[in-house]
């Protein structure tokens, strides 16, 4: 051997140019590749929002006036997207959680599904480059001002109505379910979320900037019992039988996609703050999640309308810090964690919708008869409630 030389290289090079970010060596935090920390300022990016739809290339359907419409093409009345997204780069807004499907908003009368549609996957294995186009192009948006994105494939919010009549889950799409309320206990399923996730690594790997992915949400609130419900469950007031069938699907979703995508994070997006069973030991036991991103509604932040207190923010900001603690103390490798969704539900609001008593709408001013509710208090609410996440221990601000 004398007179060899060896040269020593890393066994997984960084192609982000220290841009990738990662959980910090300490825990409970983020930072990025090169070393500097990173405080999430988040906020969400919705497909059929103003401004954001521009980003969207492919016409949608206006059911109200039964016509296709496309906002990229034709500028809207909100004006360019640009004014819009240099606004969140100057109120130092640096995370953007998207969804790239939003079913069943577009189906009402249209002629010609899914064309018109926010659609991903419509048959099995049949995806929309009208949706890879819109995500190239958030990705891009996303490098020139410095953000990072929050990506999320399934928006399970939408399934239960839209099953059956847009894909890919049912057998007239291909897929292997004639009743929602089996997604979690038929294997096809996870067959068919496996190649989706396949291909979606493969549009964020050959987009300009992967390093903009911060992660992958694996099946957005895949606890919750809104759009999928099993008789499995049925013997327990918790449910644990079907939960435990569940959080075993979502691991083996997850160490997929981390095979797939290994420098991006793979998050596990919750709803809920109290939790057990198997949604415990996936949240704070399991290696296959990188980040913790729960959805902490709670009673003072989702209807406060119905908050008897004067100070509407006071108990909104004591359940954020009091849940994240509990959290922290229960993930035992340190995840680090952050409220990804929160706010006002409609469901919870005597009249089914959510408004501000001081404001006028197109319908007019919303009484005091169910309660009072202004602006202000809103921007005191959220104000105390991002601010106590952020001073309880969460990477930064939902």
């Amino acid at each position: 051997m004398a007179g060899a030389a060896f040269t020593t290289r890393p066994a997984t090079q960084d192609p982000s140019g220290g841009l990738r970010l990662v959980p910090s060596p300490l825990g409970r935090t983020l930072v990025t590749e090169s070393g500097e920390p990173f405080l999430a300022v988040g906020d969400h990016l919705g497909i059929s929002w103003a401004y954001t739809r521009q980003l969207y290339p492919g016409d949608v359907w206006d059911s109200a006036n039964n016509v296709y419409q496309n906002f990229h093409e034709n500028l809207p009345i909100e004006g360019h997207y640009d004014a819009y997204f240099d606004e969140l780069q100057a109120r130092g807004v640096n995370t953007m959680r998207v969804f790239i499907e939003q079913p069943g908003t577009q189906s009402l009368n249209n002629p010609s599904m899914p064309y018109g549609t926010y659609w991903l996957e419509n048959n099995v294995d049949q995806f929309n480059s009208e949706m890879r186009q819109f995500l190239d192009t958030v990705i891009e948006e996303a490098d020139e001002r410095g953000m990072y994105i929050v990506l999320s494939a399934f928006s399970t919010w939408y399934y239960r109505e839209a099953f059956g009549a847009e894909g890919p889950w049912s057998t007239n799409f291909g897929g292997p379910l004639t009743d929602i309320d089996d997604f979690f206990q038929h294997p096809g399923t996870l067959d068919i979320a496996k190649n989706r996730m396949a291909e979606v690594v493969t549009w964020v790997r050959e987009s300009a900037h992967p390093e903009r992915v911060m992660g992958y949400e694996i099946i957005n609130e895949w606890n919750g019992f809104r759009w999928t419900e099993n008789e499995e469950g049925d013997g327990s007031a918790d449910r644990a039988a079907e939960v435990a069938t569940r959080a075993v699907w979502m691991g083996e979703l997850a160490r997929h996609t981390r095979s797939l995508d290994p420098e991006r994070l793979v998050i596990n997006p919750i709803i809920g703050e109290n939790r057990g069973g198997g949604v415990a030991r996936s949240l704070f036991y399991s290696r296959d999640f990188d980040v913790l991103m729960p959805h902490f509604y709670t009673l003072a932040n989702e209807e406060p309308i119905n908050n008897p207190s004067s100070d509407r923010a006071f108990q909104a900001g004591v359940e954020q810090a009091r849940t994240t603690a509990m959290w922290l103390n229960m993930a035992h490798d340190r995840k680090p964690i952050l409220n990804g969704e929160w706010g006002p539900a409609r469901e919870s609001w005597v009249l089914g919708t959510t408004y501000y008593t001081d404001k006028e709408y197109r319908e007019g001013f919303y009484t005091d008869e169910h309660g009072t509710f202004t602006l202000a208090e809103d921007e005191d609410l959220y104000s105390a409630v991002v601010w106590a996440g952020l001073a309880s221990g969460q990477f930064g601000t939902g």
